[in-house]
């Protein structure tokens, strides 16, 4: 089977249910169809561990098949459930009728009593006292979200809703009344440009329980009515959607976790996942569903349930103020539990809306860990241009990814280290190389994450290497920085530069690309750079990145104050924008003793020959030349290097030559040493590897010969050198003679970048 590899239009307010009750995220029914009919059949049972407000199980119902959705939020399970019950429509207009002769009156009565003197009446019937609200809210409990009327009219109409004897209209009026919840408290929001009462809740617009300036008090029987014929109107078309099928017989809802999906389903019972997970820190789905779940299910903050259920939403933040690695490893483990269920053969497609593209990486390696291979993705537009996103365009997504996987295998499990005590230092390294310098407990978490995957967690329990202090006091490989309290590795090997290296590639990988793209549109919305990262990486499963998008963007670009969208910096789109041609040979020069301006010179020389741009020391462009020629007309005028301090930025101009590649990057650096103290050389490159601390071991002091028991001496003594800064490892040294003398040799000969290597091992400091 072919994926679907073309967007779909969405056309979400065009489904007959997109207005019966507010949730937090709804996707298009039309999209979701497409999907479910794409990838299963006629009585396949189609599965939603995610199920939010149910557009999977209507679409899968409409289109005959059987469907299990599973959600940790009551409100979502009460929802989905009202949503697809098919029912007497005529017993629903005779109820709604009776309800409103006991109870519209009266409503209309406590609008006629100003609020402060109702606010001295006891209410005469139950609602949700004391129960708080998330921490971030501007109320304290749910019952100070409404007026003294709202509270009073609420409590009433809800009494009389709890008498009705028939179990199935009782469900259906509670779904009218929790429909209006949203929208009729004093978190509403007006709009007048949408018309009377055209505004909203914040609990939708800013995602927490905000009071706005103005209070607005809407009519609470209006509200109840009005919805109660869109919801009527509504269950009239899905009767006729769903006439001679059993909606009962084909729709199990379960209220839990994702965690447990197999605790609750047989394995391979599934023959089909659509689902939309949880992404980031935005949405607190328990904590902001409080008020419906206050009035619906009070029993769960009195038996403290909710706790419980807290613990296990995958979600960033909350009020259990989760962490991302918490979330990561909560999203991971939900798949691993749809790997479980899903038939082999059968189709899982999931949404993908997070700005970090690690989570992609998360999604593609969890599935294929769990027998599900991936087969491609799709773009995805979505017609939700929310509030946040208006404002910062430069950070919040309105489209999607929807990912496709096939289980062709049953889950693989990894084979165990064959040296564990060496797995574990390797791990280390990793962690150490991939964030420059790691701290204690992320390499923990590396090593411990690894150690599970691998199964060999209880094999390093037994030999006591859980205890990583022992592997990291080993001073021979690691070494403790305190003021940044962080690990490094003290001493590169070759596997460490080989490590150092494909990391670093994949880095620049990436930020080719993302200048490119700024290069082409200029201005770009962080869903236009995801659409386009997508179409670059669509041959690749994962992208080449760890954590790295956000921070690359911010180190090329900065965010519009006017438009809100990301615009290369200034200095970045020149840096791409040079064109240059490597020169056909080295220019004979005419030697005048070695001097500091002739090795300059020189230096560029090569550099060019190399395909490099220069930069020249801000003093010597200036004020010095070598034989006529002006070191400003040989040397970049514009500082190529991004993202430094104004401190570093000083201390950086002042090197004598930076040889700049094609992308922008500093590739060498060199001091021409005289006289001058070559400890002030140090000082400056230690500024530099401060910004690209891959150019290590391509810093170069280039003196004389007659110089050497100078560099000794530094080399011995400079504090520089060893802990905890360990400079011998990343200077190179050249004697300018040396330098001279190849120059010289290569005039006709073609050389390349290892050549260089040669000057640099005709130096032997002891």
């Amino acid at each position: 089977m072919e994926i679907i590899n073309y967007p779909i239009k969405p056309e979400k307010e065009k489904s007959w249910h997109f207005k019966s009750h507010p949730y937090f995220t709804k996707q298009a029914s039309n999209v979701v169809a497409t999907y479910i009919e794409h990838y299963s059949k006629v009585g396949d049972t189609v599965l939603d561990p995610f199920g939010g407000t149910g557009v999977t199980a209507i679409e899968a119902l409409r289109l005959r098949r059987k469907v299990v959705m599973v959600d940790i939020n009551p409100l979502a399970c009460f929802i989905i459930r009202q949503t697809c019950e098919q029912i007497d429509i005529n017993e629903f207009k005779r109820t709604f009728t009776a309800l409103e002769s006991k109870v519209k009156t009266k409503i209309q009565a406590f609008y006629q009593i100003p609020n402060a003197e109702l606010a001295k009446r006891d209410l005469e019937n139950w609602y949700p006292k004391n129960i708080a609200l998330p921490r971030n809210a501007d109320f304290e409990f749910v019952h100070q979200l409404y007026t003294p009327r709202q509270l009073h009219s609420y409590a009433l109409l809800f009494a009389e809703i709890k008498q009705i004897e028939n179990p199935q209209m009782r469900e259906m009026m509670k779904y009218v009344f929790s429909s209006i919840l949203a929208k009729v408290n004093l978190t509403y929001m007006d709009n007048p440009n949408r018309g009377s009462e055209g505004g909203g809740s914040s609990v939708f617009g800013k995602y927490r329980y905000w009071q706005p300036t103005q209070t607005v008090e809407l009519d609470i029987w209006k509200n109840f009515a009005k919805k109660f014929e869109y919801i009527y109107k509504g269950k009239e078309k899905w009767n006729e959607m769903t006439k001679d099928f059993s909606v009962a017989d084909n729709l199990q809802i379960i209220n839990g976790s994702a965690l447990e999906i197999s605790d609750y389903l047989p394995e391979n019972s599934i023959d089909y996942i659509y689902t939309d997970p949880p992404y980031g820190g935005n949405i607190a789905y328990l904590d902001l569903s409080t008020m419906w779940n206050a009035w619906l299910f009070p029993e769960i903050y009195e038996n403290h349930k909710i706790d419980e259920l807290k613990q296990a939403e995958v979600i960033e933040g909350g009020d259990l103020e989760k962490t991302q690695d918490d979330y990561s490893e909560l999203f991971a483990k939900s798949f691993e539990e749809m790997g479980k269920v899903l038939k082999k053969d059968g189709w899982l497609s999931c949404v993908f809306a997070h700005k970090k593209l690690e989570f992609w990486n998360t999604i593609v390696e969890s599935c294929e860990e769990n027998g599900m291979e991936f087969k491609g993705s799709t773009y995805q537009p979505t017609n939700n241009s929310s509030m946040h996103y208006k404002k910062n365009p430069a950070n919040v997504l309105c489209s999607q990814r929807i990912a496709n996987f096939k289980k062709t295998f049953h889950k693989s499990i990894r084979p165990q280290p064959d040296d564990l005590q060496k797995f574990i230092f390797n791990e280390i390294d990793r962690a150490i190389l991939e964030t420059h310098g790691a701290s204690i407990d992320i390499i923990y978490q590396r090593v411990l994450d690894r150690l599970l995957q691998t199964k060999s967690m209880s094999e390093a329990k037994k030999k006591g290497y859980l205890a990583l202090d022992k592997f990291l006091d080993d001073d021979k490989h690691f070494v403790f920085e305190p003021d940044t309290q962080l690990y490094y590795v003290k001493n590169k090997t070759e596997k460490h530069k080989e490590l150092e290296k494909a990391y670093l590639a994949h880095l620049d990988e990436l930020r080719v690309y993302l200048k490119e793209l700024f290069v082409k549109r200029k201005a770009l919305t962080i869903d236009e750079i995801h659409k386009e990262l997508f179409e670059i990486f669509s041959e690749d499963k994962k992208f080449p990145i760890e954590k790295d998008l956000p921070i690359l963007l911010s180190e090329i670009a900065h965010k519009s104050s006017k438009t809100g969208k990301w615009i290369i910096n200034e200095g970045e789109a020149m840096a791409i924008n040079f064109d240059h041609v490597a020169t056909n040979k080295l220019v004979k020069i005419q030697s005048d003793g070695f001097s500091h301006s002739e090795i300059i010179f020189r230096l560029v020389k090569i550099g060019e020959y190399l395909g490099f741009k220069s930069w020249v020391g801000k003093r010597e462009q200036s004020a010095d030349n070598f034989q006529g020629t002006k070191f400003s007309e040989i040397s970049l005028s514009v500082f190529p290097i991004q993202n430094t301090t104004e401190q570093q930025k000083v201390k950086i101009q002042q090197i004598d030559v930076i040889w700049i590649d094609k992308l922008g990057f500093p590739r060498y650096a060199f001091e021409v040493e005289e006289s001058t103290s070559i400890v002030s050389g140090f000082e400056r490159f230690m500024n530099l590897l401060e910004v690209q601390p891959d150019i290590a071991q391509k810093l170069c002091i280039v003196c004389s010969k007659s110089r050497e028991k100078k560099l000794n001496d530094v080399f011995k003594n400079s504090t520089y050198i060893g802990h905890p800064i360990y400079l011998e490892n990343k200077v190179r040294y050249i004697f300018k003679e040396n330098l001279v003398k190849f120059y010289d040799e290569h005039l006709d000969k073609d050389f390349t970048e290892q050549d260089l290597k040669m000057l640099y091992n005709l130096v032997n400091l002891n």
